[in-house]
C-alpha cells in the first residue's frame, strides 16, 4: 500500500515519539486510561478529559494531529469527536 498504508503507521508513530496507540471507545461511558503521552483523533470535535492533575479539561481536536496531553480519563459527556480517538503512549 505504499507509504500511506498500514506499513507506514509504525514508522510515523516512532518518528513522533509515540510507540503505541490505543483506540478509546467512550460510547458506554467515561473511559479510565493509564496516563497517556497524548491523544489523537480521526474527526474534528471536542474532547472532555481528566488531565494528570485531576482537572476536567475541554479541548477542540483537529483530525490527524497528535496532542501532547497527559490524560487519565476520556469523558462521554461533552465529547463530540465521535470516532477515532486514540490514547498515545511512548512505551
Amino acid at each position: 500500500m505504499g507509504r500511506y498504508g498500514p506499513e507506514a503507521t509504525p514508522v510515523m508513530l516512532v518518528a513522533s515519539g509515540v510507540r503505541r496507540q490505543v483506540a478509546v471507545d467512550y460510547s458506554g461511558g467515561n473511559v479510565a486510561l493509564a496516563k497517556t503521552n497524548g491523544l489523537a483523533c480521526n474527526v474534528e470535535g471536542t474532547v472532555v478529559f481528566l488531565d494528570a492533575a485531576g482537572n476536567t479539561v475541554t479541548r477542540f481536536m483537529e483530525p490527524g494531529r497528535d496532542y501532547p496531553w497527559e490524560v487519565t480519563q476520556v469523558n462521554n459527556s461533552g465529547t463530540t469527536a465521535s470516532m477515532g480517538i486514540y490514547a498515545l503512549y511512548s512505551q
